[in-house]
């Protein structure tokens, strides 16, 4: 396993499987290359959805399992947590917070809570994307739950 860490930001690579937790938006370039990216990063905001998920506050979770030719849901944030499983999307660019990347066949990502993010078909040529989506509060995991040793690096 390898980590990153940086000031409350982790990235954590398992194999194929990527999981992502931005909890702000992480640059670590040049002043050059850093000023780009944020002309870039305001342009994205200006057509950023606000999304307003079914969960309720008496739902622990929601879970949504879709298959699809293609993405096309805009780029949004939301207050909940969400935790998503990618099947087969392999070349589809992923933004979450103001970092771009194209994709492998399998991808685990968890976005935090009010952060820009969105799949897009791009490269991608399956005709079978998998997706699994789970919405959860972001309360839903205590104080105490959080100060297990497992979830440590959350710290």
């Amino acid at each position: 396993m390898n980590f990153i860490i940086r000031k409350r930001k982790w990235v954590k690579f398992i194999s194929l499987v990527k999981w992502y937790y931005f909890n702000y938006n992480f640059c670590r370039f040049t002043p050059d290359f850093i000023s780009k990216k944020l002309n870039l990063t305001q342009q994205m905001n200006k057509n950023i959805v606000r999304e307003i998920t079914p969960l309720t506050q008496n739902d622990c979770f929601t879970i949504f399992s879709r298959v699809k030719k293609e993405f096309n849901f805009p780029l949004h944030y939301h207050e909940e947590f969400e935790l998503n499983l990618i099947i087969n999307a392999k070349g589809a660019k992923r933004i979450v917070g103001d970092h771009i990347d194209h994709i492998d066949d399998l991808e685990l990502v968890l976005i935090g809570p009010n952060l820009s993010h969105a799949w897009f078909t791009s490269s991608c040529t399956s005709e079978e994307i998998k997706e699994v989506t789970i919405q959860f509060h972001k309360d839903l995991f205590d104080e105490k739950l959080l100060r297990r040793n497992q979830l440590s690096f959350l710290r």
